[in-house]
């Protein structure tokens, strides 16, 4: 048995791909010492060799080379180690020989004398491997390189070592001088091999050499004398040669604790195994993800057609979209061959719309040969590409019937990357591939159901041979939207896309399972399948053809490319339609350099007008009528269907438009009141009159007061004092006067908040049996607005004294005006001055008689409605 097993491990082994130039020295490493430091009596004289003209050419490269990857000389020298390693195991298993032997690479380190030495106990070089194998070039296509490099007159060779990991000869990037001592395993004979970093290098015999090998390096003095310290060759280590089989000590310590996992049975790989492993890729390639934890697990073995052995994470961190476009050009995948790295940050191996995964893939049928050798064998990388793409994403749909809720979980976090591969990739079978993954609300399910492309098809009735879906903001907008309106009629599922990338990657796609996928806002009566429940319109042909034409000159031929009218019954006056093709394009234009209505021409929106909308109905003759008004009315109405289609890029100019006509409705004294708070507050300055209109800069607190004063100054001239401008005039320049008296005595200049107070105090006492509700937590009469508001004035930590003043003035107002001229011999104290009668009310009117005045208000009491 033991012999049957050590016959494959040696066949496993003839069969895995070396490097091209280290192919001699993997033969030399073959052949190498293991020991410890001793005298060594030389046997016989030295003799010397001159490389060959290649060697020499290729050594001066590396000697003089600015390679930026100089730690690659531990990889290989680690590598050709392991190989020595294997080697000497597999002849005893195939010779049936129980050796005992621990078999390890040892590493020391001597930072004073600029040394780092590598040892194994594997099989060990004899003189004709030194010879052969370190001092000739192989006919690996490397002479060849760097002929075609000379040749073509290239002063920078920086990498070829990367290129063709040139195992043993990497070592002479960093080093000064460099010995190699070795016995062959069976052989009597010991040989140590120096180079002093001339043209030439020495072969001395001796005999008191254990089996193995052991090479000495002495550093150039530095960036190359960093790696006599032990922390770098760690570090090092860690990052290339980690998971190699066997121990690697370094300075007497063990490195590589964490075994290969993925070579492993996945049915022998626990839970914390696989959080150790992730843990320990994620330090040395992404620290960003140290504290993360395995969300999903691929775990992948297979021999054909291709021998992969891979190991891949789904992170459990949601990813930002930061974090996305951060990325684009990243891998958390490194490549591995025989467990030895070959390239961290593959991103070759698997899709863009993948590299969001962790792990490793590691294949025999992959050289250590680096970038040349990749694209020699590019049919071996684009299989192993598909095979790994293939098992993923089965993986994930799998995922998705097996647990749906987790699935969601992890899909709001990485739908980008998906949503990405689908814009980006050109073949339709793997965009429909990914769409597999993607996941929808539909109006079919209830909100927070999600639900799949494939789902949706084997829900399909059979006649249907289109995919519906609607962007919208949100699945209230969706439902609302007019777009959806007819499709709700006909009883067609639509899936909803809340995000831009939805309808961008949809529109992309086109097609899925050979079902068209169309957007319903490009809408007709037979596409949105049944009744569209139309009926005749009451506006004359002649009359729609008037409104239609001005609808389009008023709106402008850069908002209306054309206009159609429909019968169809439906709750919106109009809708906008654009062409299939531009569905998408309104997003980039959003965040694209366009100005104003730039997109629109671009887009070219139809306009749809619903003839039987009682707006769309009432503007056929008032267009007419009043112009102004009419153009006012199909200003908003068009803004509303922008902003139902997603087409509004600047909706500034919509709420300018409805705040100028708000303020044009208030009335007069409300307006100049409130026009003055606002100037007040921008130009920040403090008179004695200015002083009732500052609340303070912009903010909460000013807003607040804004609206209060808004409010009830609007709902006191409207209301008790309509027709009455000069009474509450004089009702403002008896509260001025008021508290600037009072304001002397308490030490206050800025009094508008006071005068808010006033206004609401008074109009609550005008109203006494109106229900107040404030915030949705206190129900009371309005009497008692004044002193609520008093409460939360404190609740905030704000002065008393000023809501005390504004109720003061504001019952003494009540008092002399309301109460006091009902009193028996009362007569009214506030009497409005002609003058202002004059210049405010110029049509006289009739004196209020006083029993049509409120009345008082008994606090505490329950009060009296009257009969």
């Amino acid at each position: 048995m033991a012999s049957r097993r050590g016959l494959v491990l040696l066949l496993r082994s003839l069969r895995r791909p070396y490097r091209m130039i280290p192919t001699q020295y993997d033969i030399v490493s073959t052949t190498r010492p293991f020991h410890t430091v001793r005298s060594v009596g030389s046997q016989a004289t030295a003799e010397s060799f001159e490389f060959q003209a290649e060697t020499k050419n290729l050594l001066d490269i590396v000697a003089k080379s600015l390679y930026s990857d100089q730690e690659v000389f531990i990889r290989e020298l680690v590598s050709n180690a392991s190989d020595a390693l294997e080697k000497r195991r597999c002849k005893h298993l195939e010779s049936n020989q129980d050796m005992n032997i621990a078999y390890e690479i040892k590493i020391t380190t001597d930072e004073a004398a600029r040394l780092i030495v590598f040892e194994d106990n594997g099989i060990g070089m004899d003189k004709e491997d030194l010879v052969n194998c370190l001092g000739t070039i192989a006919k690996s296509g490397s002479k060849k390189f760097v002929e075609e490099q000379t040749s073509q007159g290239h002063a920078s060779t920086e990498g070829i070592i990367g290129q063709f990991g040139v195992g043993f000869y990497s070592a002479f990037m960093v080093a000064n001088s460099v010995v190699v001592k070795t016995r062959k395993e069976g052989s009597h004979k010991g040989y140590i091999w120096k180079w002093n970093g001339g043209d030439a290098y020495s072969v001395e015999e001796t005999d008191s050499l254990p089996v193995g090998s052991r090479i000495e390096v002495t550093l150039r003095p530095g960036d190359a004398a960093q790696f006599a310290k032990k922390d770098k060759v760690v570090e090092v280590i860690n990052k290339y040669s980690y998971f190699i089989t066997l121990p690697i000590m370094v300075n007497g310590e063990r490195v590589n604790t964490v075994d290969a996992i993925w070579t492993m049975n996945p049915k022998g790989v626990t839970p914390e195994m696989h959080d150790t492993f992730f843990r320990q890729l994620t330090k040395t390639h992404l620290p960003h993800l140290g504290n993360d934890r395995p969300q999903y697990i691929i775990h992948y073995k297979a021999d054909a057609p291709i021998n992969v052995r891979s190991l891949l994470y789904v992170p459990s961190h949601s990813v930002s979209q930061l974090e996305f476009a951060s990325s684009a050009d990243q891998s958390g995948v490194s490549l591995y061959a025989r467990r030895v790295l070959i390239k961290s940050n593959a991103k070759d191996l698997l899709p863009r719309y993948l590299r969001f995964l962790v792990g490793v893939v590691d294949s025999e049928d992959v050289p250590l040969n680096l970038s040349r050798e990749m694209l020699q064998m590019d049919a071996v990388l684009v299989k192993l590409r598909h095979i790994l793409t293939d098992k993923v994403v089965s993986y994930f749909v799998n995922e998705m019937k097996k647990d749906r809720i987790k699935y969601k979980e992890f899909y709001s976090g990485y739908s980008l990357y998906f949503k990405e591969g689908i814009c980006t990739e050109t073949d339709q079978n793997i965009k429909e591939q990914i769409g597999s993954l993607l996941l929808f609300e539909s109006s079919n399910l209830k909100e927070g159901t999600l639900t799949s492309l494939n789902e949706y098809v084997d829900r399909m009735e059979k006649d249907q041979n289109e995919i519906f879906y609607l962007f919208a903001p949100s699945r209230q907008l969706a439902e609302h939207s007019p777009y959806y309106e007819m499709f709700k009629s006909g009883n067609k599922e639509v899936l909803f896309a809340y995000d831009a990338a939805d309808e961008v990657c949809l529109l992309a796609m086109q097609q899925f399972r050979m079902k068209s996928i169309k957007s319903v806002e490009n809408w007709t009566g037979v596409e949105a399948g049944g009744d569209s429940q139309t009926s005749t319109t009451t506006v004359r042909d002649m009359d729609k053809k008037d409104l239609l034409d001005w609808l389009k000159n008023t709106l402008g031929s850069v908002k209306v490319n054309d206009i159609k009218s429909s019968s169809a019954t439906s709750e919106h006056p109009c809708m906008i339609t654009i062409g299939a093709e531009m569905g998408a394009a309104r997003h980039f234009l959003r965040i694209g350099q366009v100005k104003g209505n730039e997109h629109l021409s671009f887009l070219k929106p139809t306009l749809h007008v619903n003839l039987n909308h009682p707006i769309i109905s009432a503007l056929t003759k008032l267009h007419k009528s009043e112009p102004v008004v009419a153009s006012l009315v199909a200003e908003q109405i068009y803004d509303n269907a922008l902003v139902t289609c997603g087409l509004m890029k600047d909706s500034s100019k919509m709420v300018d438009r409805a705040l100028l006509q708000a303020y044009e409705d208030m009335p007069p004294v409300t307006r100049i009141y409130t026009t003055a708070c606002v100037l007040t507050t921008l130009a920040v300055f403090w008179r004695l009159l200015t002083s009732f209109c500052f609340f303070g800069s912009f903010g909460f607190s000013f807003l607040f007061n804004m609206i209060f004063t808004y409010r009830y100054c609007m709902m006191l001239e409207e209301g008790s004092f309509r027709g009455r401008r000069a009474d509450f005039a004089f009702m403002f320049i008896y509260g001025a006067v008021f508290m600037i008296v009072c304001g002397t005595f308490v030490h206050m200049v800025f009094l508008g908040q006071a005068f808010t107070i006033m206004l609401v105090y008074v109009w609550s006492r005008r109203n006494p049996y109106v229900r107040m509700n404030f915030f949705g937590v206190l129900s009371f009469n309005a009497p008692y607005l004044p002193w609520v508001l008093l409460l939360f004035s404190l609740l905030l930590g704000n002065n008393a004294i000023v809501d005390f003043m504004g109720i003061a003035c504001g019952h003494f107002y009540f008092f002399l005006e309301d109460v006091f001229p009902l009193q028996q011999n009362g007569f009214r104290v506030l009497e409005t001055p002609h003058l202002l009668k004059w210049l405010l009310d110029p049509v006289p009117i009739a004196p209020i008689d006083v029993n049509e005045r409120p009345g008082g208000f008994n606090w505490g009491e329950q009060p009296a409605r009257p009969e």
